[in-house]
């Protein structure tokens, strides 16, 4: 019946809480968004903005992946299943003593921008833009650094190019059992 090891509260919001769980048949970690709305139906939970937005945005390298929608008619509980991100930016930034690098901002903005473009380009707005909805991924590798840019003095007028960031190659459940 479960698929899903509960290992851990994540975080919790005004809709929803976060737990940290582990595929019982893959041993994969992943994030369960419990719902605390109980739903009526399949066809009320399928009609979600939420779940439909995702599904149209899916697959996208710098939007999170939603790999299961858990629905337990009886009892009306919803549980949204996500790759599992290491931190989301504000816990990365906060209490530093230090800033990040800025070739690490430039990165993440980058990132940043490449999936509000995509969510533009598929008509769906985001209308709480924070740094708590930005994750950091540890399963995909991070990029590697772009080279040093050069001052336009060094370059000959045939060798000048913009320089450009690459995309990245590289979130208690009843529907988990703890």
């Amino acid at each position: 019946m479960h698929k899903y090891k509960s290992l851990g509260r994540v975080g919790e919001g005004t809709f929803s809480e976060v737990i940290k769980a582990q595929s019982i048949k893959t041993g994969t970690f992943m994030a369960i968004k419990c719902m605390k709305h109980v739903f009526e139906s399949l066809e009320q939970v399928n009609h979600l903005r939420e779940i439909q937005a995702l599904r149209r945005l899916s697959p996208h390298d710098n939007i999170v992946k939603l790999h299961e929608v858990l629905y337990d008619q009886p009892t009306g509980r919803l549980a949204l299943v996500f790759e599992l991100m290491e931190c989301n930016i504000y816990e990365l930034i906060k209490g530093r003593s230090q800033h990040l690098p800025e070739e690490t901002v430039k990165n993440y903005m980058y990132q940043l921008l490449k999936a509000v473009d995509h969510m533009h380009r598929h008509g769906i707005f985001h209308r709480c833009v924070g740094l708590c909805h930005f994750f950091r991924c540890c399963a995909r590798v991070p990029p590697p650094p772009p080279p040093p840019l050069l001052p336009p003095s060094l370059l000959s007028p045939h060798a000048r190019t913009s320089a450009t960031l690459s995309p990245r190659t590289s979130s208690s459940c009843p529907m988990a059992t703890g």
